[in-house]
């Protein structure tokens, strides 16, 4: 009797002190599943090809985005990911007026734009990893995948993006991984000091990073980032394995 008296004291202290510790969910939240549109350029619909992953900005649509590619020659599958959130006449990645809420949904929508590469990967014959490329939302969005998930990439384009500083620790890419930047100077929305300094971050884990800028330009795709984007993304086409 006593001996039963016991262990359902011993049982009861445990209930409480369960009780009273804060609770956690170990399980992970699930993963949005994102629409987007898809563009075949220069090849068959079922052709084996490169892919480009291409983000679009705050306000923006994939189909406004896709103009990114109107005269682009290179055989390539683009698929342009759609934001979730309604923004006035479009759509947006990531709360624009709360930093740590911002910081919060870039890492989810970073997470979300991994998981829809990785399936598209296994459902169109694909050649090489993918290729990240986005502006301004799309930009901030294409340096999160460098930074936390490098090892499905081949190469990030960012444009007009950054990450604030309190991102948590990036990730080392792999050794054939290369993140080239492009930025206007004059941007007065994202400005290229933080692009400087999140190109610095990455180079610092070990990434292969580096940023190119615009004299005069301020948030917006001029014709002569358009034409360098082009010959950037045409070199690291040409590069990739057969």
């Amino acid at each position: 009797m006593l001996r039963s008296m016991r262990r359902t004291l011993f049982v009861s202290l445990l209930v409480l002190f369960a009780a009273m510790l804060p609770f956690t969910h170990s399980a992970a939240a699930p993963l949005e599943q994102l629409g987007y549109v898809e563009r075949v350029i220069a090849a068959e619909h079922d052709a084996r090809l490169p892919m480009v992953v291409a983000v679009h900005g705050l306000g923006s649509s994939p189909e406004e985005f896709l103009s990114l590619f109107d005269g682009f020659d290179l055989p390539v599958r683009v698929i342009a990911p759609r934001a979730p959130d309604a923004w006035q006449v479009g759509t947006s990645w990531y709360p624009i007026d709360d930093p740590a809420q911002a910081v919060i949904a870039v890492r989810r929508r970073a997470d979300a734009l991994a998981a829809l590469m990785t399936t598209l990967q296994k459902q169109r014959p694909t050649r090489g990893r993918p290729i990240i490329t986005g502006f301004s939302q799309g930009g901030v969005l294409s340096f999160a995948l460098a930074a936390y998930h490098p090892q499905r990439l081949t190469a990030a384009l960012p444009i007009a993006g950054m990450l604030r500083s309190s991102m948590p620790a990036f990730r080392k890419a792999p050794a054939g991984f290369r993140l080239i930047a492009l930025h206007g100077r004059d941007d007065e929305r994202i400005a290229y000091q933080a692009a400087e300094a999140t190109v610095a971050r990455l180079t610092k884990v070990g990434t292969r990073a580096s940023l190119e800028g615009f004299a005069g330009v301020g948030h917006h795709i001029p014709p002569a980032m358009l034409a360098r984007f082009h010959e950037l993304l045409r070199a690291q086409l040409k590069s990739m394995p057969r």
